[in-house]
């Protein structure tokens, strides 16, 4: 199934064209390489002209197509920094690296190499539910999030570019490798050249995309002296030190040396949240900053 990315977070079935909708969100138009229409309902076949009540070509008219919205691209976090795609699951590897199970809210198997559907047990050679045994899935390594940095302390999610925007700053364009336009506003998908009013590609033609401005690194502080990256939780050690839980919002378990993540509870053995089991997460020391915080 091959996906039609509007933006590196909101994509579109194959054989869709992504068109802006009223609201500016994403939206589906059912067509491929489709006209969208300026009045950002509906949209029209490849080659026709939206008129104020139909799709014009020549002599010929058809109706309108009517646009739906678009689909909005969802991730597995396994931690702060890696994750697996939707509709998977995360295990531990034999590394004790992350590993991306194939199947949602999977069994991972204690030879942390395979993988079961939810509801099976894990044998020495298969899964098994019942009387109905079925093959192992295999596990994928987990995919790691990457930052976009246009600079030391500025960055963009992963699928974006670094443009500079029209005060001279970096700016963040939805799109991986676009083309950033002179007019310092707006940019384009891969491949496509900016004009004065839109993107064009041969007789493809597409609406802007539009920056956003960058995310300045950011440091969760512990306390004065102490700090974790981005995306961590401070927890205190069994030491009475802070240490940082790889995850964001996370709960620190009691036993001051797992956590888990938001909305899970710490049990003895793992982290749960109704029927679904995950391992624990392990807590490391907190970074020591450099200068303390000024009080402000």
């Amino acid at each position: 199934e091959q996906r039609v990315y509007c933006n590196a977070t909101h994509y579109c079935q194959d054989g869709n064209t992504c068109c802006r909708s009223v609201s500016g969100e994403w939206a589906c138009c059912p067509l491929p390489n489709a006209v969208c229409c300026s009045d950002r309902i509906h949209c029209c076949p490849n080659g026709y002209t939206c008129t104020s009540t139909s799709c014009q070509k020549e002599s010929h008219v058809t109706e309108f197509f009517k646009k739906e919205p678009a689909i909005q691209a969802q991730r597995v976090y396994c931690n702060a920094t890696h994750y697996c795609p939707d509709g998977n699951t995360c295990c531990r590897s034999v590394s004790g690296e992350w590993a991306c199970c194939p199947l949602p809210i999977a069994v991972c198997c204690s030879d942390r190499i395979h993988c079961c559907p939810n509801g099976y047990t894990c044998t020495s050679t298969s899964c098994q539910k019942g009387s109905h045994v079925t093959e192992f899935f295999k596990k994928e390594p987990a995919i790691q999030a990457q930052r976009v940095y246009c600079n030391a302390t500025h960055y963009c999610p992963d699928g974006n570019t670094c443009c500079i925007s029209v005060s001279g700053e970096w700016a963040c364009c939805p799109l991986p490798i676009a083309v950033c336009c002179s007019d310092r506003i707006h940019c384009c998908p891969n491949g496509y050249t900016c004009t004065s009013t839109s993107c064009q590609k041969g007789s493809h033609v597409t609406e802007f995309f539009k920056k956003e401005p960058t995310i300045q690194e950011q440091r969760v502080y512990c306390n004065a002296t102490h700090y974790c990256q981005d995306g961590n939780t401070c927890c205190r050690s069994v030491s009475g030190e802070w240490a940082c839980c790889p995850l964001p919002n996370a709960v620190c378990c009691s036993d001051r040396i797992h956590c888990c993540p938001n909305g899970y509870t710490c049990t003895s053995t793992s982290c749960q949240k109704r029927s679904h089991v995950t391992e624990f997460f392990k807590e490391e020391p907190a970074i020591q900053a450099k200068q303390t915080l000024k009080n402000k």
